[in-house]
């Protein structure tokens, strides 16, 4: 589908990235309380990095 670990490769992957900084700049510009809104960044930051796992071929190790 085009998303991973590493830039996309297709328009799907793009689209992907671009809902999900989408999706922190609007907790960031929705909450108010910055305990809050800290946490909420976290969460929905890591929140895809499944699917970036699941999608990444040849599995996460560090590469030189």
């Amino acid at each position: 589908m085009g998303y991973g670990a590493g830039l996309p490769i297709a328009w799907q992957g793009w689209v992907f990235l671009l809902l999900h900084i989408m999706l922190i700049i609007g907790v960031v510009i929705a909450i108010k309380n910055p305990i809050v809104q800290v946490i909420l960044v976290f969460v929905v930051a890591l929140a895809p990095l499944p699917i970036y796992k699941a999608r990444t071929d040849g599995g996460w190790k560090w590469r030189s």
